[in-house]
């Protein structure tokens, strides 16, 4: 079988999950449910005072087993099923409104007790990035993440329960639900740990930071991942280099070009000179972006000054200097820019000598 081929194709599922790589464990008996409900805890391990992150999947384990089998016909040189993906393999669109969740504590004595009812989700759902384009597969997974603040979730030390359901009524035939319209989740029991040491303590203030950048509280943010950071400088793990991106991003919010420069730089320093990879492309593109570019707009003459167009970020200071020889440089103009682009203007007479021009970002 080419492996190559058929990697491209699940791809297009729209889901990147593991579990499509190979058969599902229930294609033996034909047993696959039409539609399948899992939560998850985005973050490891909940610590105490932390916001509570949470991500659900609706998946189509019957559409899986489908493609798989479509997927086999092609790699054998096979015509698919002219009439595609049966109807009852696709996630419906509009899933996420039906999604009911409910946190509650266990007690010692084997009582719960209420933390966050249904109803106060819902403005805890984050808003969707992109949607899975539409093609020749349907859409067999989908998922929605909630992210509720620190100060609603109310995490302390013990065990909590949190439960799914989706009402599924009126998007998915009767005969895919069971028969009291709701289809529930496995539920997630986990403990709630305070966060002892520097490195659970910077995991704890990174999420903290997480949470104030995506509410759009971007000094909250900056200063929680400052002390994140400070608390573990050298980690290197994902999460940890993603805190120091929260300080860059919420720089540029602020207006802070040099403060986002030198945080994207940070993480360069940390990853090393032959860094690759995702996290280390991204930081040199974040940081490219932040350098100004300048060309010449008009050549200069004798009596005409040379004009430079500088690109810039707005409401930010500049400094252009001028070198005959590279070495010595002279500061030429001092331009505050209100879009993204600056014209400064040489009027030093034209000579023979060379000339070189570079711009710099201020404080």
């Amino acid at each position: 079988m080419n492996t190559n081929f058929l990697s491209f194709w699940l791809l297009a599922l729209g889901t990147g999950t593991a579990f499509l790589m190979t058969p599902p464990a229930w294609a033996e008996n034909g047993a696959a449910p039409s539609l399948e409900l899992r939560a998850e805890l985005t973050w490891e391990t909940p610590y105490a005072g932390d916001p509570l992150r949470v991500r659900v999947f609706l998946r189509s384990p019957r559409g899986q087993d489908e493609a798989y089998d479509q997927l086999l016909q092609i790699e054998r040189g096979e015509a698919p099923p002219a009439n595609g993906f049966p109807a009852n393999t696709r996630v419906p669109e509009g899933w996420d409104e039906r999604v009911t969740l409910r946190l509650s504590r266990l007690e010692a004595g084997g009582s719960q007790t209420e933390v966050l009812a249904p109803g106060p989700w819902a403005e805890f759902l984050r808003p969707q990035v992109g949607r899975v384009p539409s093609g020749l597969m349907p859409t067999l997974v989908r998922s929605r993440e909630w992210l509720v603040p620190a100060e609603v979730a109310h995490l302390t030390p013990g065990d909590y329960l949190l439960e799914v359901n989706w009402r599924g009524q009126d998007l998915a035939p009767p005969d895919q639900l069971p028969a009291d319209g709701l289809l529930p989740a496995a539920p997630v029991r986990f403990t709630v740990v305070e966060p002892g040491g520097a490195t659970p303590q910077a995991e704890h203030l990174g999420r903290l930071a997480f949470t104030a950048y995506m509410r759009k509280q971007y000094s909250e943010a900056r200063r929680r991942a400052e002390e994140s950071i400070a608390l573990d400088p050298l980690n290197r793990q994902r999460d940890r280099l993603e805190t120091r991106f929260i300080v860059a991003n919420s720089a540029m919010n602020l207006s802070d070009a040099l403060g986002a420069a030198a945080a994207y730089e940070q993480v360069l320093q940390l990853l090393g000179p032959e860094a690759g990879g995702e996290i280390a492309e991204r930081a040199q593109a974040q940081r490219s972006l932040l350098a100004p570019s300048l060309r010449i707009l008009s050549p200069p003459s004798f009596n005409t000054p040379l004009r430079l167009e500088i690109r810039t970020l707005p409401a930010q200071r500049y400094l252009t200097y001028r070198s005959a020889d590279l070495k010595s440089w002279m500061p030429l103009s001092t331009n505050l820019s209100l879009t993204n682009w600056v014209v400064v203007l040489d009027e030093h007479p034209y000579g023979t000598e060379p000339r070189f021009y570079r711009s710099v970002l201020q404080p």
